[in-house]
């Protein structure tokens, strides 16, 4: 017996019974430790969504970077290849314009991936909230 039953028992009737004050303690304390492991699970999980997210998100910055470093290069090599002033603006304009569009590209490449970071990690942790806040209902 549990709770509210336990309590409806007469305090007579429960010597008779075998039954003492508290009887539900080792009841309550194993769902606390299973509740607690699978809360661990539940954070652990989110963890290593975290960690995995966060291993795509360094790579994405670094491929961003190599392609930023080799527009620089590219473009190092276009002005010393310039004829005239009017080439070397020609292709200061192509190359900022160039820079400008890849710099909004790897922007929302990175915005996207630590959205699906930030989704990816809470959801673990959302379904365990959820869960407890069904189980309290």
């Amino acid at each position: 017996m549990c709770g509210a039953a336990e309590e409806r028992l007469n305090l007579s009737t429960r010597p008779a019974l075998g039954l003492r004050r508290g009887c539900c303690r080792h009841h309550d304390s194993s769902s606390s430790r299973l509740r607690d492991l699978v809360f661990s699970h539940w954070v652990q999980e989110s963890s290593l969504r975290a960690a995995e997210g966060l291993r795509e998100y360094q790579l994405k910055v670094l491929s961003a970077t190599q392609a930023n470093v080799n527009a620089l290069f590219e473009y190092a090599h276009d002005l010393l290849q310039a004829q005239s002033m009017s080439e070397l603006v020609d292709v200061s304009t192509t190359h900022s314009r160039h820079q400008l569009e890849m710099m909004a590209e790897q922007t929302r490449e990175l915005a996207d991936s630590a959205q699906k970071i930030a989704t990816e990690t809470t959801r673990p942790l959302a379904s365990a909230f959820g869960s407890q806040g069904a189980q309290m209902s």
